[in-house]
């Protein structure tokens, strides 16, 4: 019953933690078409710094989640020895793409700093 009870706890815990990286994402790809879309319709250059700097943040944070979901993941396919191959390779996915988004917004925030003006 304790091992039963352990399981239950872990896969709650997953399942939290598969909401949270899959909120944040869809957050992220939110923030990354208001930038694209204020590119077209030429926002202010301080609103677009401000999305940049909320899409670097989210999906910075996104990464994070979705690698402790990984992990927490995989912990428990091994506990449980039952492969869930599209979870882990969304996750993968989230992860390698919110890495990605934060590395290069943080790099297009470097590039932007000495023209606007902005102080990372």
């Amino acid at each position: 019953m304790h091992q039963d009870q352990e399981n239950h706890i872990l896969y709650r815990s997953v399942r939290i933690l598969e909401g949270a990286y899959a909120a944040l994402f869809i957050f992220t790809i939110f923030v990354l078409a208001l930038y694209f879309l204020g590119n077209y319709q030429e926002f202010l250059d301080s609103s677009q710094i401000l999305l940049l700097d909320l899409l670097k943040r989210s999906s910075l944070i996104c990464a994070l989640t979705s690698g402790y979901y990984l992990i927490g993941l995989i912990i428990w396919m091994v506990r449980r020895s039952h492969l869930t191959p599209f979870r882990l390779l969304f996750g993968i996915v989230v992860l390698a793409t919110s890495i990605f988004f934060s590395l290069g917004t943080n790099f297009l925030l470097i590039i932007l700093a000495p023209v606007v003006g902005v102080s990372g």
